[in-house]
């Protein structure tokens, strides 16, 4: 396994909210901090597994469990942002 670090921009008004932040500790992925940066909601993620699509799908999945309102409108690996709309789910 591979550890991969990678940010996910995601459209959910609960980022920061402690709930939310519980909510995302409980699903038990590795790694993810979630927060804003320049007025954009963003999750870092930092997660072991066999390839990035694997890591990424985890990363998703564990959102949309914390939140299943919430979407993924891009992701940045390495501090390349994807320029297409990521779906989630």
């Amino acid at each position: 396994m591979k550890e991969y670090h990678f940010t996910l921009f995601v459209d959910s008004s609960d980022i920061v909210n402690e709930d939310f932040i519980q909510r995302l500790l409980e699903t038990g992925v590795q790694d993810m901090t979630p927060g804003i940066s320049n007025g954009r909601a963003d999750i870092s993620c930092h997660v072991e597994a066999d390839s990035l699509e694997e890591a990424i799908r985890a990363c998703v999945a564990a959102l949309k469990e914390a939140d299943p309102l919430a979407r993924v409108l891009s992701l940045s690996v390495e501090g390349e942002e994807l320029t297409t709309i990521v779906e989630a789910g």
